[in-house]
């Protein structure tokens, strides 16, 4: 299976949750403002930031703009925010309006605040992250049809 992790983080909160993902796929996180675009096919593009002035960033937006929509099988969502306003409802217009499909599994916490919540994402936070990359791997497995194939994390 063919998987990359994606994410654009300001205060660093969305960065964390993503190499905790990648660790546990044991793939690496790509930031997108670093990275060139989607060359090879991904049965599974893990896609991460938090909400900006109430919309995405325009470092996200350009990539999501920039996505080969034939390379890319499913996405999956995260987000996080020092407040409850996270970014999920706003990645998942801009994938689907590129014709993407994505995953109902999502995954948001606590970010950092420039005055409060500067401990999160927590140990809590980051064990939720992994466990939320175990379920959607677990998911596209069942839904591709391949129940008995054996998931080792």
């Amino acid at each position: 299976m063919n998987i990359e992790i994606y994410y654009h983080s300001k205060r660093g909160s969305t960065k964390i949750i993503a190499e905790e993902i990648a660790s546990t796929l044991f793939k690496r996180a790509l930031d997108v403002v670093e990275s060139t675009p989607i060359n090879e096919p991904l049965d599974m593009l893990f896609l991460g930031c938090s909400r900006y002035m109430n919309n995405l960033p325009k470092e996200m937006k350009n990539f999501i703009e920039n996505i080969n929509v034939n390379k890319v099988k499913a996405c999956a969502i995260f987000s996080t925010s020092s407040n409850s306003k996270n970014a999920l409802p706003l990645l998942k217009l801009a994938l689907e309006n590129r014709g993407l499909s994505v995953i109902d599994e999502t995954f948001s916490c606590l970010g950092k605040g420039i005055l409060f919540k500067k401990n999160h994402p927590d140990e809590e936070d980051k064990n939720n992250a992994r466990n939320y990359a175990k379920r959607v791997i677990s998911l596209y497995f069942s839904l591709a049809g391949e129940k008995d194939k054996e998931i080792i994390f």
